[in-house]
């Protein structure tokens, strides 16, 4: 039952009415209003709050040495590098195609996700019964191939990326990682940070941006209309057409199923999204918090099966 609300702080109480009043594991939620990331993270270490949901991956560490524990679920949300194929430098099918191999998906789970990100390449995810492993098949990490594929391509060595960053974990994290992966292969990956995607990605159409994707939101990236995730839209008829064909209420199993597999091929091949690793799903909390079994995005913790207990 709602108890109270002020601007950034929303208080829940036990409802003596409910029917299950068993199931009612909590007296009380107090909902507190902040910024992921940082000042999520230094509430937990004040002690203002028991328990937060989507911390910046570099925070991990310092949050389990000082006695918090932290939940990691795989999640269907992969991180992405956004490729402009309508101008700039990958306009060329080659020289999109390099990147999946100058991509050393490992390293940006170790040095950006820590740990938590596993490293992917389709679109749709490992864990979709519509996952099809032979799309995915022979891509890996080569540099040589990779600049092989940019020599192809017509790249000289040293021509400038143009990327947009969003300003803050793990997303920063990622762009400087791929920013060294990407001068090993003869590419000058210039960041522009931005707190600002939707409007700075729509305005600078950047030749590379980093992005998180998942199934729900293939419609913004394949369709070919501009979006925050196709500011140049980019458009692929075959892709597009196989994503309406996977959600076509009038077509039968096998011909969704064999869209899917369409639109794994293609993405892969052409390559307007190169897909790194899978985001895991995170939230820290203090020992005394128990029961978190479930982490969903965008939405965090289920608390119904949240309790707290009075030890240490």
């Amino acid at each position: 039952m709602l108890d109270s609300y002020t601007t950034g702080k929303l208080v829940l109480k036990k409802n003596p009415s409910y029917f299950d009043p068993k199931s009612q594991k909590l007296a009380g939620i107090e909902f507190d209003n902040m910024s992921q990331g940082p000042p999520a993270v230094g509430a937990l270490q004040a002690g203002a709050v028991d328990l937060i949901w989507s911390l910046p991956p570099d925070s991990i560490d310092t949050l389990k040495s000082a006695g918090f524990v932290v939940d990691s679920v795989p999640s269907d949300r992969a991180y992405t590098l956004g490729l402009c194929t309508t101008q700039g430098i990958f306009q060329s099918k080659e020289a999109r195609q390099a990147l999946q191999y100058a991509i050393n998906r490992d390293d940006i789970n170790s040095g950006a996700l820590a740990g938590t990100g596993a490293p992917s390449i389709s679109p749709v995810p490992p864990s979709s019964e519509f996952f099809d492993k032979t799309a995915v098949k022979g891509i890996k990490y080569n540099p040589k191939k990779a600049k092989a594929l940019l020599k192809q391509a017509g790249i000289a060595p040293g021509t400038k990326v143009n990327a947009l960053i969003p300003a803050q974990p793990p997303y920063n994290t990622i762009g400087e990682v791929v920013q060294s992966q990407l001068k090993d292969v003869g590419l000058d990956m210039q960041i522009t940070n931005t707190t600002n995607f939707v409007a700075d990605a729509a305005r600078l159409k950047p030749d590379l941006m980093v992005a998180s994707v998942d199934p729900s939101l293939f419609s913004l990236v394949f369709s070919g209309t501009e979006s925050p995730l196709n500011p140049c839209g980019n458009k692929n008829d075959t892709i597009a057409n196989a994503l309406v064909a996977t959600r076509d209420a009038s077509k039968s199993p096998a011909d969704v199923a064999a869209a899917y597999k369409t639109l794994q091929e293609t993405a892969v091949d052409e390559s307007p999204v190169i897909v790194t690793n899978l985001q895991g799903l995170l939230a820290a909390h203090t020992k005394q918090v128990q029961g978190v079994d479930i982490i969903n995005s965008p939405y965090g913790p289920q608390l119904n099966t949240v309790y707290k207990t009075s030890g240490n």
